[in-house]
């Protein structure tokens, strides 16, 4: 198995072989890999500079807002911004698939996300909804007590 630097030294030589065979006239660098030589337009430098300074324009929305895909000029409905609340900082539970055993315990969706190797985006929306998570687990933001089992015996 190939490491991810010999992987990249190869995907790189493979574009180069085809930008050297192919000899493209337009949208290309010459060297694969490589910004050199590469000048934007004077609007792209003008895009990017509101966008850097948090300036309003029509490609990346009002200034301070984070518009997720999809999103813009929509908002969320009550209920799924008291979802969303509830998640945020909250801590994740992670069941068996069956919901009977409680396996793990995670501070955050954050946290979560990190053991899991994914976005914590991802946890929130499957501790949210309640699907099978990988197929194997069922994420929530609260304990699930077993029914019969709602109070302890002392």
């Amino acid at each position: 198995m190939q490491s991810k630097k010999e992987a990249q030294e190869l995907i790189l030589s493979r574009e180069q072989y085809y930008i050297d065979s192919l000899n493209p006239e337009y949208n290309i660098l010459k060297t694969a890999g490589s910004l050199l030589g590469y000048k934007h337009t004077e609007e792209t430098i003008a895009l990017m500079s509101l966008a850097k300074s948090g300036e309003n324009n029509a490609m990346f929305g009002k200034s301070g807002e984070n518009h997720p895909r999809g999103m813009l000029g929509k908002t969320h409905s009550p209920e799924t911004l008291a979802k969303l609340s509830a998640v945020n900082g909250t801590t994740v539970y992670v069941y068996s698939s069956d919901g009977s055993t409680l396996l793990n315990t995670f501070p955050s969706a954050r946290k979560a996300g990190e053991y899991f190797n994914c976005c914590h985006h991802t946890i929130k929306k499957y501790a949210l909804n309640g699907l099978l998570f990988q197929g194997k687990w069922i994420l929530s933001t609260s304990l699930i007590t077993p029914i019969g089992d709602c109070s302890p015996e002392f």
